[in-house]
């Protein structure tokens, strides 16, 4: 064995150079399938080129790319020109593509197109049976890889935005043949648990990392289940049979959680505004109420006590006149002397009535106003408790803290630099910190 030493760099230089001058494979012809392609802003093109047993790394600049003369799109099967190269900075052996022309369609492609077709003509995709989301879950169940930046980003957003709720996690396999086994059990458990709504969710990848989401048994199983499902699996350009089977697919697991979770801060304002007009309404019902007691009072009969004696005494008056008239005829009389006993029973049943009715009207209008204000009070002091519970002091007793620079709450280390100061608002008081290190979340 050589005792000489020689650099990363000097190794990679020589194996590139080997490459690079062997004519066997430069300038050749390649067939294979698309995958993982991507077409960046720079015009550049990246992508993996796979068959049955292997695959291999692809770039094709610029220059190259818009000479082509369609859009490529991954499960294309295309034939490229090409050479057998290194990229130095990463050691990464890789073609380097100068053309492309379609060749046909990958395998997996066509199983899923024929897949698709076949449960989108059994109705499994139709709008009617797409269940309705709740505005407010409590309970929401997460089917996700444990461990995975998929999980990380649900947790971190479901706790942000709506942080009242219960999150259940139900972990699974998400890759490979056994996986939709996995997630068929998942799902199952999850539908079973009590749950408001369920998030499926994975990170991106290619067409062969995603294909347990293609599985007819779990988009068969995903068309049954009782519980709302929204998934997120991988990015926005992805789409599998899960995510149409689904009653709502969002681009990504982030765009998942929040899809199913409500913005705390939008649901107090929406509190406040109903517990604006409750009070508005209540206080016009007791204007009404004032305004029925005014006019009661208005009333000449509650208003002027002598009222009956007053009537006592016209009734008298015109008794009087009666005997005076009896005088003039005996016959007369006795039919004057009926006719006042008579007219004396009907007025008195007349005022006992009146007065019974305005004894019992009163009663009523006193007690649909205590009934009212209890009411109201109850309904006050309920909005109060959701106040009180929705309120971010009590997030922060739970362990929760607020970190703010100059005053200004911070959502991303994009905003704080090495060596700032930090404040750390918690339950009973601020901690000032000092950022020694920073990291993304991967």
């Amino acid at each position: 064995m050589s005792d000489r030493v020689i650099s990363v760099s000097q190794l990679v230089r020589y194996v590139k150079s080997k490459l690079d001058n062997d004519v066997l494979i430069q300038k050749i012809q390649i067939e294979g399938e698309l995958s993982n392609f991507i077409a960046h802003r720079s015009g550049h093109w990246y992508f993996s080129l796979k068959d049955a047993q292997s695959r291999i790394n692809c770039v094709m600049f610029q220059s190259y790319a818009k000479t082509v003369k369609f859009v490529p799109k991954n499960g294309d099967k295309v034939v490229v020109g090409c050479s057998l190269s290194m990229f130095e900075s990463t050691g990464q052996v890789q073609l380097y593509c100068t053309s492309m022309k379609p060749s046909g369609i990958g395998d997996l492609y066509v199983q899923f197109e024929l897949l698709k077709e076949k449960l989108y003509r059994e109705g499994l995709f139709a709008l009617e049976h797409k269940k309705q989301i709740p505005a407010y879950p409590m309970r929401i169940g997460v089917i996700v890889g444990a461990k995975t930046a998929a999980r990380e980003d649900i947790m971190t957003t479901l706790k942000r935005r709506w942080p009242v709720a219960e999150i259940i996690e139900f972990h699974s396999l998400v890759q490979g043949d056994t996986a939709h086994l996995e997630l068929i059990k998942a799902l199952s458990e999850a539908d079973l648990s009590g749950c408001d709504v369920l998030i499926l969710a994975r990170g991106g990848g290619s067409i062969e990392d995603l294909w347990a989401f293609n599985n007819e048994f779990l988009a068969r199983t995903i068309y049954h289940l009782n519980t709302p499902i929204v998934t997120g699996i991988g990015h926005e350009v992805d789409v599998t049979l899960a995510d149409y089977v689904a009653d709502v697919r969002a681009a990504t697991p982030t765009a998942a959680a929040e899809t199913v979770s409500p913005e705390l801060s939008e649901v107090e304002l929406h509190l406040t505004q109903n517990t604006q007009r409750l009070k508005l309404a209540v206080e016009m019902n007791l204007s009404i109420a004032a305004q029925s007691l005014n006019s009661l009072r208005s009333r000449q009969v509650l208003s002027e006590p002598s009222f009956v004696d007053i009537q006592q005494m016209k009734v008298d008056s015109l008794v009087n006149q009666l005997h005076i008239k009896m005088t003039e005829s005996l016959h007369k009389a006795s039919k004057a002397r009926y006719s006042i006993v008579r007219c004396t029973q009907l007025m008195n049943e007349m005022l006992n009535d009146n007065k019974s009715q305005i004894e019992r009207k009163t009663q009523q209008i006193n007690s649909l106003v205590q009934m009212n204000m209890q009411k109201v009070s109850m309904s006050l002091k309920h909005q109060l408790q959701l106040l009180d519970g929705y309120s971010p002091l009590k997030i922060l007793l739970r362990g929760y803290s607020i970190a703010e620079i100059n005053g200004s709450a911070v959502h991303s280390i994009r905003q704080v630099q090495i060596k700032d100061e930090l404040q750390l608002r918690l339950s009973d008081g601020i901690l000032i910190c000092t950022v020694e290190d920073k990291g993304e979340i991967q």
